[in-house]
């Protein structure tokens, strides 16, 4: 018997490769499972997709920016599970594909068609904007406005279902929901502005076994709004339940939602990367949070366990995957599409205009004969088969017919003249090129050294590092890393580490926190170095988040917390150089910013200071020029 084709849409994400497990899964009876997937990727060649045939799903191209290739993944399926990116296309454009790609189910002749669903906060709150939340509004209004569109259980019409889900219980490993640090004495401190409300948290593999239930309960579902979880967890509960799997002491450090937004950047950004009109992620989450706080969504738990009683508990999560709040930055696919590469202005603008004259060159057109002026080509200045690169951008009208020694004299200066100008062009290249490698100099430099660790550079996280290598070898001995603050004298904050020392196993995340606060009157840049001793371990510390090297503006008065997202690759149990090696120190120095002459923000102070914080202290370096002007004093007005 064929199996019967479901389009999930949305596969990559964290939610579609569990909607997708559990629908290759086997029967309960253990036979074969009776389905087989396609997936709609925006990127078919990605790692994610790759993963996905290798489990024998169908990968196609396509998203909801491109309707066509929606409509053309429609084509011969039984049924579709629809989770759309209100993170990427914004809720004004999720609430219109949603309907519209219902539509195009319907036309295309899909069975049993699945709704993605997000409870519809704005409305279950009485519409009061406290609770107005964009991610979650736009996928309800799509539920709302199937509920008044018919749903007919037959072989030749089309049937639906809603599946309302929530916040992942697998965020614990996420920023969202994991601790917020470590005390001195090993607390660690979940911290979030929930007050005594819940969060219906499912685990991904319940969120899976709902989706595979619809399907195979067509009749049942047929109309239905399945609002699921796995737990309705409070975080009381929640540090309890860790203190009692992990055996480590836990608070609940109680926030209000101004506080909590103080530990994410750019709070005020977009919170849909191409959305229209979209709010700011500060707005949508005060939304989010406060409709957890005050209890606005629920679940009915006693119908939830009936239907299916394996049901996680956050306890029984816990132990299932051995949680021990380490960070998983690769959980949800949107941490890992905000990544963009960073490119040199300067070394992009010197090698374009050298690329250009190296393909005009090589697709010169050649010359007419000059032989007839007089002329031999070894004779001439320049290769005579080839119009010089100056040639082609001169508007100069070639020299008028005139007789032949005129124009012998006259040829011969224009192969002079043309000779300069393609000199002139070339020098200039070449100079473009040295300015914009002068001012590439330094972040060059930094990257090298972040690459290789360098004098006792961390390196920062690279394609070296991928997800399935950050696994903590847990037969390794735990290395204590210790964490150093200084600043220069002309700062006037304080800036301490939250924590002395955290262990950790190699190939283990660790999240640290350092407070800076501005004591003084006026807002102040600063901008903070680092190193790492002893020197061996640099290759092998790589920082995946911090603040180095970034501007940090402080208000007069405010203070920050400052996150630090790191880990020690395991490939030092292979470095005879790092064997026995217990002891780690990570240093950061913050400095007051000033611009260099090339409007650059860097480190207010002599260069031999900045350079002993970078690790650098027992190498020789040239003097910058603005130290050697001001080692000279001032300069004297010229005699007359």
């Amino acid at each position: 018997m064929s199996k019967k084709l479901i389009l999930v849409l949305g596969a990559t994400g964290a939610q579609g490769i569990a909607v997708v497990d559990s629908l290759l899964e086997p029967a309960s009876d253990g036979s074969p499972s009776p389905y087989a997937v396609r997936a709609l990727s925006r990127n078919s060649d990605s790692e994610r997709a790759r993963l996905l045939i290798a489990k024998g799903v169908e990968v196609v191209k396509g998203d909801t920016d491109d309707l066509n290739s929606v409509e053309a993944a429609l084509q011969g399926v039984y049924g579709a599970w629809i989770n759309t990116d209100g993170f990427t296309i914004g809720e004004m454009k999720e609430t219109y594909v949603g309907v519209r790609i219902f539509e195009l189910a319907k036309k295309a002749g899909v069975r049993h068609y699945v709704w993605s669903n997000l409870d519809y906060t704005f409305k279950k709150g009485g519409y009061k904007p406290i609770y107005r939340c964009e991610h979650y509004d736009g996928k309800g209004r799509v539920a709302e406005w199937m509920q008044a569109q018919p749903s007919i259980v037959s072989d030749t019409d089309m049937s639906w279902s809603v599946v309302t889900t929530g916040p992942y219980m697998d965020m614990l490993s996420f920023i969202m929901f994991a601790p917020l640090g470590q005390r001195e004495d090993g607390t660690f401190v979940f911290a979030a502005p929930i007050g005594n409300g819940h969060v219906p948290m499912i685990a991904l593999k319940d969120l899976g076994f709902w989706a595979r239930y619809t399907f195979d309960h067509r009749a049942e579902t047929s109309t239905k709004d399945l609002e699921v979880a796995s737990d309705m967890v409070d975080w009381p509960h929640l540090v309890s339940t860790f203190t009692k799997v992990t055996g480590n002491k836990a608070v609940f450090q109680s926030e209000t939602l101004d506080e909590w937004f103080a530990h994410m950047r750019n709070a005020d950004r977009s919170v849909a990367v191409n959305g229209i009109g979209a709010t700011t992620w500060r707005k949508n989450f005060s939304g989010w949070w406060s409709s957890f706080r005050d209890d606005v969504v629920k679940r009915d738990m006693d119908w939830i366990r009936r239907v299916h009683p394996e049901t996680r508990t956050v306890e029984k999560w816990m132990r299932e995957v051995n949680y021990d709040a380490s960070i998983n930055g690769k959980l949800l696919k949107l941490s890992e599409d905000s990544k963009t590469p960073i490119k040199s202005v300067g070394i992009t603008l010197g090698r374009s205009l050298l690329c250009s004259s190296i393909r005009l060159r090589s697709s010169l057109r050649p010359l007419p004969s000059l032989a007839a002026h007089g002329f031999h080509s070894h004779r001439l200045p320049y290769n005579s088969r080839y119009l010089p690169f100056s040639r082609l951008l001169s508007t100069q009208s070639p020299p008028p017919n005139a007789s032949q020694t005129n124009h012998r004299f006259v040829s011969a200066r224009e192969v002079y003249r043309q000779r300069n100008r393609s000199l002139f062009m070339y020098t200039s290249a070449v100079i473009v090129f040295a300015v914009g490698l002068t001012y590439a100099a330094v972040p060059l430099y930094r990257m090298f050294c972040a690459a290789t660790g360098f004098a006792g550079t961390p390196m920062v996280g690279t394609g070296k590092f991928e997800p399935e290598r950050l696994v903590p070898v847990e037969n390794a001995k735990r290395i204590k890393v210790h964490f150093n603050a200084d600043r220069s004298d002309q700062l006037p904050w304080e800036f301490t580490p939250q924590q002395k020392f955290v262990t950790v196993l190699p190939g283990e995340t660790s999240l640290a926190f350092y407070k800076a606060k501005n004591n003084s009157k006026n807002d102040i840049i600063g901008i903070a170095t680092y190193n790492v001793t002893p020197d061996r371990i640099a290759p092998y510390f790589a920082k995946v988040e911090c603040f180095c090297f970034e501007e940090q503006k402080l208000l007069a008065g405010e203070e920050v917390d400052m996150p630090l997202l790191f880990f020690i690759d395991k490939d030092m149990l292979d470095d005879p150089a790092c064997r026995g090696l217990d002891d780690v120190v990570l240093s950061y120095t913050f400095f007051r910013a000033r611009r260099n002459a090339q409007g650059n923000l860097e480190p207010d102070a002599p260069d031999d200071v900045v350079q002993t914080s970078l690790g650098f202290g027992e190498y020789e370096h040239a003097p910058r020029v603005e130290d050697r002007k001001a080692a000279a004093g001032p300069t004297s007005p010229a005699p007359p």
